[in-house]
């Protein structure tokens, strides 16, 4: 019996999925499936260009009505410098001022400086003989005196005097003696010195100078001729 009840069972199972398929079957053949529809678009036609707007006609050209110049002004006499300026624009030149000298300068307590003191004997013998063995030969002579200038006769005569020594004998090596004397009214500055090419015992270079320093004689002789000063001057 169970069988039987499991056999009908089938059997109604394969007569209903045989009536859903022949259902479905005549479904499609009756009623097949609607075509999509096409979309549609709307064309929307092109806007007509403007239609050209005739040109305006050209009018003739006419010969321009020629200005009428104006008549220039009568030519004026220019006026006069002072009469043209403003009152207030003239300028009256100022009167030129005395240039005045300039003053001395004065010291704090209001008296006039007091002038470098001039150098001593000594310092000042040393400063022509510098100038003389080191060449300051225009310097040298602008110290001489006119006599004495007269004596040598010329510049050119002193040079050739300097240079023959410097030849002869060379420069200057050492210092063995320097003394300060008066005599006659003058002031005495002495100074024996050695050379490169003797003597041994030197040369005596001779200042004689008056109250303001300047050459009134002048010589030089050898060591040891030269007598001893008798009024030696303090330097």
């Amino acid at each position: 019996m169970e069988r039987t009840k499991e056999a009908l069972a089938v059997g109604l199972l394969l007569i209903v999925a045989t009536l859903g398929t022949l259902y479905a079957v005549q479904t499609f053949f009756v009623n097949p499936p609607a075509a999509p529809t096409p979309t549609v678009r709307e064309v929307v036609p092109p806007e007509p260009a403007p239609a050209p707007v005739p040109a305006a006609p050209v009018a003739a050209l006419t010969p321009a009505t020629p200005l009428e110049s104006e008549p220039l002004p009568a030519p004026t006499t220019p006026a006069k410098p002072a009469e043209s300026a403003p009152p207030q624009l003239m300028v009256t030149p100022a009167p030129a001022q005395t240039a005045h000298p300039p003053s001395r300068p004065r010291s704090e307590a209001g008296t006039p400086a007091t002038p470098a003191p001039a150098p001593t004997p000594l310092a000042r013998g040393r400063q022509l003989t510098d100038q003389l063995y080191g060449g300051q030969l225009k310097q040298l002579w602008a110290a001489f005196l006119p006599a004495l200038r007269a004596e040598w006769g010329s510049f050119s005569a002193f040079q050739a005097y300097r240079a023959g020594g410097l030849k002869a004998y060379g420069a200057e090596t050492g210092v063995l003696k320097e003394e300060v004397a008066q005599d006659g009214g003058l002031t005495y500055y002495t100074r024996t010195s050695t050379f490169e090419r003797g003597p041994r015992t030197g040369w005596t270079l001779i200042f004689g100078l008056d109250t303001q320093g300047r050459v009134r004689e002048f010589g030089i002789v050898g060591a040891g001729l030269l007598p001893e000063a008798q009024h030696p001057a303090t330097p």
